[in-house]
This record gives C-alpha cells, structure tokens and sequence, in this order.
C-alpha cells in the first residue's frame, strides 16, 4: 500500500466500501461519504457510534471511556468509530442501525 492510499472501510450491512484516509477516524469516513452513521459526543464518552469490526484492525483512542465501551465489548470486537482509525489496508465493520437513524436516513 502506498503511503497516499486510502485504507478501505466495507460496511456492513450494505456491503458499501468507503475511504478513510490517514487523518480520519472512521466515523468522519463514513460521514464524508455520506452514512447516516449515529453519534453524539465524538469523543469517546457516550457509546453512541458503538459498531463491530469484523476483519481487520483499528486503533482505539486511549480517551474512550470504560463507560461508553466496556473491556468486554472491546474483547468482543466492537469499537467507537469516532475515536478509531484503521491499522490494516482493509477494515469491515458492521453497524446496527436503530429506528430513530433508519428514519433519519430515509427523511
């Protein structure tokens, strides 16, 4: 990978790849490209943009509170897509989309 590439983020459900670039977090990836992607804080303190990697890796800012993601779902695989950044070429996580951000995405 050439150091200006874009790593590759593959959402899931939709199966959509989206570039994230060095200095991007991967929910100001999603959101340049367009996902209604929930969040509230952007700072790791409410949970809201809690998703799942399922292959690859990313790294978790140290400022994310115990609160927001407990040590067990981090063992589990889920992150905070604000306050995370790729480490491997391709990342695939998955986001569950409540009610409220289906209706949001569709208005």
């Amino acid at each position: 990978m050439n150091d200006d590439d874009p790593y590759i983020i593959r959402l899931l459900p939709d199966g959509k790849d989206v570039e994230c670039f060095e200095e991007d977090t991967l929910l100001e990836a999603l959101e340049r490209d367009g996902n209604p992607i929930p969040f509230g804080c952007r700072k790791g303190q409410c949970g809201s943009c809690k998703a799942r990697v399922l292959d690859g890796e990313v790294e978790l800012d140290e400022k994310v509170s115990p609160f927001a993601l407990s040590e067990q779902e981090r063992e589990e695989g889920w992150v905070l897509l604000c306050c995370s950044i790729p480490l491997t070429d391709k990342v695939t996580i998955r986001v569950e989309l409540g009610e409220s951000a289906m209706e949001a995405a569709a208005s």
